[in-house]
């Protein structure tokens, strides 16, 4: 094969590769990694309560639509609750959820060393345990029956990361009554801050 051939071979193979290579880095790039961190919870009642802190943690996976734009899923097991002293006494609230956040993340340019975003959007959480104790007076009692299965919430939070590691506070907005007591209305109001690890 003559240099002119080999020449003209070679950019025949590159105006057939152009498309897919430009193709796939059009294509939203996948992460995952862990999370963890603490959460401060409180609940909005009829009666003033006190934050509860508490522990945060899980998986995400995060899909990169544009160097500025993409979207987060995430599953993280969540303690939540309040703390209430008017009777005299301490009395606990705490509970237990399964939270899945879907957030749309919003920053700079992911060739940066330093990346700074926003992100927002709905969570779903399911309850998996909720009770109430005074432990001054060692009494517990189960509040499964009184707490609805499913919390409905909004989620806006700010972050930063800096190559695979990623710190984030956020806040979240309970819609949801999750009282089951006739004329009783409490809904979950959370702040969080999260250190997470990207995997890949």
């Amino acid at each position: 094969m003559t240099v002119r051939l080999r020449s003209l071979s070679l950019v025949l193979a590159i105006l057939v590769m152009a498309p897919a290579v430009s193709a796939a880095q059009s294509e939203p790039s996948i992460t995952f990694g862990i999370k963890g961190g603490v959460n401060s919870a409180a609940v909005s009642t009829d009666v003033e309560t006190d934050r509860r802190l508490g522990g945060v943690g899980g998986v995400f996976v995060g899909a990169r639509i544009t160097d500025t734009i993409g979207l987060q899923f995430e599953g993280l097991f969540s303690q939540r609750g309040a703390t209430d002293d008017s009777a005299g006494f301490k009395l606990e609230y705490r509970s237990h959820y399964i939270d899945v956040p879907v957030l749309l993340v919003l920053g700079s340019s992911t060739d940066s060393d330093m990346q700074f975003r926003v992100f927002g959007g709905p969570m779903a959480s399911y309850k998996l345990k909720a009770e109430a104790s005074a432990p001054s007076l060692g009494l517990t009692e189960d509040l499964d029956d009184e707490v609805e299965d499913l919390d409905f919430s909004g989620v806006v939070g700010v972050g930063v990361a800096m190559g695979r590691v990623s710190v984030d506070a956020r806040y979240s907005h309970g819609f949801t009554n999750f009282s089951t007591t006739a004329g009783e209305t409490a809904k979950n109001r959370t702040f969080a801050v999260m250190v997470g690890l990207r995997l890949k």
